[in-house]
C-alpha cells in the first residue's frame, strides 16, 4: 500500500503542479489580456477624442462661416437699401424741381441730344409748359416739333425717323443707377 500511497501522492503532487502552471498561465493570460483589453480602451478613447475634437473644430468653423455669410447678407441687404435710397432721393429731386428748373433740365438735354427735326413729346401735366419749350433756342435752331403727350409721364420723349429716347425722370434716374453703379457698389463693396 505503501506504493500506492506514494504513487497516489505523486499523481496529485503532478496534479497541483499542473493546476498551479495551468493557474499561472490562465492568470498570466488574463493579466495579459487585461492589458490588451486596457490599451485598446485608452486607444479608442484617445481616438474618440480626438475625432470629437476635429467634429467640435469643423462645428464651430462652420458655425464661423454661416455667421460671416449672414454678416455680409445683412451688410449687402443695407448697402442696397441705401442704395435705392439715393436713386429715391435723385427722383425726389427731379419732381420737385420747378418749372424754370425743369425747363433748364429740358433745354441742357435738348442740346445735347436733339438732332435736326426732332420730335419732343413733352408730359402733358408736366411743370414744363409747352409754349416755353417750344420757344426755346434750340428748338429753333433744330426744326424740334414739340407736343403734348399723355403717355409720357414727366420730363419728354425724343423722336425721330425709327429711333425713339425715353428722357423721363424714370429713365434718367435708371440710366445713371445703371453708369454709376459699379462706382457705387465699387465705392460701398470694397
Amino acid at each position: 500500500m505503501e506504493g500506492l500511497e506514494s504513487l497516489l501522492s505523486a499523481i496529485t503532487d503532478q496534479s497541483q503542479a499542473e493546476v498551479e502552471t495551468i493557474k499561472e498561465s490562465a492568470l498570466s493570460y488574463a493579466d495579459q489580456k487585461r492589458e490588451e483589453t486596457e490599451q485598446a480602451l485608452a486607444s479608442y478613447r484617445a481616438e474618440l477624442e480626438r475625432k470629437a475634437k476635429i467634429a467640435e473644430e469643423d462645428l464651430c468653423a462652420k458655425r464661423r462661416i454661416d455667421a460671416n455669410l449672414e454678416a455680409r447678407k445683412i451688410l449687402l441687404d443695407a448697402k442696397r437699401d441705401i442704395l435705392s435710397r439715393v436713386y429715391r432721393k435723385v427722383m425726389d429731386k427731379l419732381l420737385a424741381l420747378d418749372p424754370k428748373a425743369t425747363l433748364s433740365l429740358i433745354d441742357s438735354l435738348l442740346v445735347r441730344y436733339a438732332d435736326k427735326g426732332d420730335v419732343v413729346l413733352l408730359a402733358d401735366g408736366g411743370k414744363a409748359e409747352l409754349y416755353e419749350v417750344s420757344t426755346l433756342p434750340v428748338c429753333k435752331e433744330r426744326g424740334l416739333t414739340v407736343k403734348l403727350d399723355k403717355e409720357v409721364p414727366n420730363g419728354f420723349v425724343l423722336e425721330s425717323a425709327g429711333f425713339r429716347r425715353d428722357f423721363s425722370y424714370d429713365a434718367l434716374v435708371k440710366e445713371v443707377q445703371e453708369k454709376s453703379e459699379m462706382q457705387l457698389s465699387k465705392r460701398l463693396f470694397d
